[in-house]
């Protein structure tokens, strides 16, 4: 997946806030689309971005799950994301 690009991880802590807020601000957004395909990669992104920015990973995923805004088939997965047990 997109977010699994080395150039996003392996330089995260390096990046200024303001990159690092717009990345997740994308992944965000993507869960509100009506896409299995986007809600997975957006949960994918956030899971490896919750070493960076816990609070906020842990505040998009729950608001998003609260609202139910992610399809009922990534409820697991979503949950998986939010503890950083992708891989």
């Amino acid at each position: 997946m997109w977010w699994d690009n080395s150039y996003l991880y392996d330089m995260s802590p390096r990046l200024t806030s303001e990159v690092e807020n717009v990345a997740l601000n994308v992944m965000q957004r993507l869960l509100l689309l009506p896409s299995l395909n986007c809600q997975e990669s957006a949960l994918h992104g956030l899971n490896h971005w919750l070493e960076i920015a816990p609070e906020r990973v842990a505040t998009i995923i729950d608001e998003a799950l609260d609202r139910r805004i992610i399809d009922p088939q990534l409820v697991g997965y979503a949950r998986g994301a939010a503890l950083g047990k992708l891989e």
